[in-house]
């Protein structure tokens, strides 16, 4: 079964065993995990955002601010082109 979820704040993204996310749509922030997995769409400065905070991006940069890697991926944020 496919849902959609919108306004919602994602948190943090989870690619381990438990595919999910951590959401703030109610308080406190709470996890809703998936049976298969979850697609990520936040638009173009949103999603590297979410991925980031999630562990997932450049290792250099995630460590700068605390964030433990996950995945280091230095494709993570790049190449955004704003107007032309």
């Amino acid at each position: 079964m496919l849902s959609f979820k919108s306004t919602v704040v994602v948190c943090a993204y989870y690619i381990d065993d438990s595919p999910g996310v951590q959401h703030n749509r109610k308080a406190p922030p709470y996890t809703v995990y998936a049976r298969k997995e979850v697609i990520l769409a936040a638009g173009a400065v949103n999603t590297p955002m979410v991925l980031m905070l999630s562990g997932i991006g450049p290792a250099s940069t995630l460590s700068k601010y605390g964030i433990q890697v996950i995945v280091d991926n230095a494709n993570v944020g790049q190449n955004l082109v704003v107007g032309r």
